[in-house]
């Protein structure tokens, strides 16, 4: 299922204004949505919740990205619900790790980024298959969303080192920057990421942004890592990103999506592998 149908969920109002969204960021109380986190997390109980997931540019992995429509009173539920649905990822010897994400949308959500290695020149189906995806497990929730991706592009902010990882300690926010595309678009979209996205780390608390491309080739989605939305309307002033005048006009479809971060599972013989 591609990621067409999620700007459909949302509607126009999440599109009508990608400032009032992106460049203002999330407004929920960061205070209380810490302790909800907290809880979830509890919730889930998974093993190594507080793991590490390093993020590798290039074709080592296959990252599945999957939203489910959940009301944020059903959020709770749904998380638990991923023990089950995630308990026999960790004797996959292909299973790399995943990011558990609640999402700051008032109409609620939840989702997961999960990876997965793969073999050098293996051919990547469009949309997972059933023994990555948590739509068994999610089944009383609209799936939204459901794709295969390829990491594209990844930058840190200049005070880290590469590559990007993602832990509960140091990045316990993030984001998906959602972009449509027609795939003839994708090489010049590209472009423009390698060129104006670093620029966003002008902005306190963004960690690190990771471009993956769906195996569709319709669909670009960056995961960027924070420690903080506090200074996040600091965006609009980076170039490239001034309201009406962001690089991806003219290529891309945008929306946004903020989360707190959950839960990070990590295979550590896996993640080990992956390492450069």
């Amino acid at each position: 299922m591609g990621m067409t149908g999620n700007l459909a969920h949302y509607g126009a109002v999440a599109i009508a204004s990608v400032f009032t969204t992106f460049g203002t960021g999330p407004t929920t109380g960061f205070a209380a949505d810490t302790l909800k986190t907290a809880q979830a997390a509890e919730a889930v109980s998974a093993p190594d919740s507080s793991g590490t997931l390093t993020i590798l540019e290039g074709d080592a992995v296959t990252t599945v990205i999957e939203r489910f429509a959940v009301a944020p009173d059903k959020q709770d539920d749904a998380l638990a619900k991923v023990k089950a649905g995630t308990a026999g990822w960790t004797n996959d010897e292909k299973f790399v790790g995943y990011v558990l994400l609640r999402s700051r949308e008032t109409a609620g959500g939840v989702a997961i980024y999960s990876q997965w290695s793969r073999q050098k020149d293996e051919v990547v189906p469009e949309n997972p298959e059933v023994a990555r995806s948590l739509r068994s497990a999610l089944k009383d929730y609209e799936l939204i969303d459901s794709d295969n991706f390829s990491v594209a592009f990844t930058a840190q902010a200049p005070a880290l080192k590469a590559p990007s990882e993602a832990s509960l300690s140091t990045t316990p926010l993030a984001h998906f920057g959602l972009f449509r595309i027609d795939p003839a678009n994708y090489e010049a979209l590209i472009r423009r990421v390698k060129t104006y996205a670093p620029n966003s780390f002008s902005v306190k608390g963004l960690r690190a942004i990771n471009f993956h491309r769906a195996a569709s080739g319709r669909f670009v989605v960056n995961f960027g890592l924070w420690d903080s939305f506090d200074n996040f309307a600091e965006l609009q002033k980076a170039p490239g990103f001034a309201q009406r005048e962001q690089y991806y006009v003219g290529l891309a479809d945008f929306r946004p999506d903020f989360f707190d971060v959950v839960a990070v599972v990590s295979n550590r013989k896996a993640t080990s592998r992956q390492r450069p």
